[in-house]
């Protein structure tokens, strides 16, 4: 049915490509980015083609968990700070500019004062 479908909409599905000559080479290597679950790669994998699933998403989760892990250990550190009613910290994008709520909240103290 998938290569009934694809072919009715003018477009090769996945296991067109690795069942007819769309690969040219001898030896043919195929890298998929953002393979996901890999549900592509499978195909190659039944005919015999070498080939590679990168997925960037696994680089991002321990970014953000060793990110969660600082942020934490960051927060357990907070008490060693003095702290003063007078001083207001808001948020930016890199230093760069500010924008969403850190924009309005301080826009509506600026309007309190």
């Amino acid at each position: 049915m998938k290569k009934q479908l694809s072919r009715e909409l003018g477009k090769p599905s996945n296991s067109d490509y690795a069942e007819t000559n769309q690969l040219q080479s001898d030896d043919p290597f195929v890298v998929e980015i953002g393979s996901n679950d890999g549900i592509m790669l499978q195909n190659f994998k039944k005919a015999n083609i070498r080939h590679l699933g990168v997925e960037p998403w696994v680089t991002v989760k321990v970014k953000l968990v060793l990110a969660y892990i600082f942020s934490v250990a960051l927060y357990g550190l907070n008490f060693l700070v003095p702290r003063s009613r007078r001083i207001w910290v808001f948020g930016a994008w890199y230093g760069l500019r500010y924008s969403d709520n850190s924009k309005y909240f301080r826009r509506r103290i600026m309007i309190s004062d």
